[in-house]
């Protein structure tokens, strides 16, 4: 079970990136940076929080918490890549990574609201994810 954070991480971000047909940028994007193109998905680790086991329940490991974000060209493909997000994420409610169950749930999509001028980040949302296993 050692190393999930990360196998998880990586998984995540690889099928976002298959589903959606797109770049991926491990952390938030700089665009200075040559590989860092829209469109793309960027994946972060985010929180851990230690989990709690009720009488009669397996105690699960603890949830790992995730933020993303899509980055698009324009709102059309903005919102194409959003429903593959949605799409991926009701298919895939649950999964394995490195012979370990993986429950994996979509919390939430926001507007993107950029603190810079970067014309990337014009067409953006961000994501939050949570994986428990």
């Amino acid at each position: 079970m050692a190393h999930m954070t990360l196998a998880v991480y990586e998984y995540l971000l690889s099928q976002y990136g298959s589903e959606l047909a797109v770049a991926t940028v491990k952390g938030y994007p700089s665009w200075g940076r040559p590989e860092a193109v829209t469109p793309c998905v960027a994946l972060e680790f985010m929180q851990w929080i230690p989990g709690h086991a009720r009488i009669g329940q397996q105690m699960a490991v603890g949830v790992r918490g995730y933020r993303g974000w899509l980055f698009a060209r324009h709102e059309p493909e903005l919102c194409t890549m959003v429903d593959g997000l949605l799409d991926w994420h009701m298919d895939h409610g649950a999964f394995e990574v490195a012979a370990q169950s993986v429950g994996c749930g979509l919390l939430e999509i926001k507007r993107h609201q950029p603190e810079t001028t970067a014309i990337q980040e014009l067409h953006g949302v961000a994501f939050l994810v949570q994986a428990t296993w």
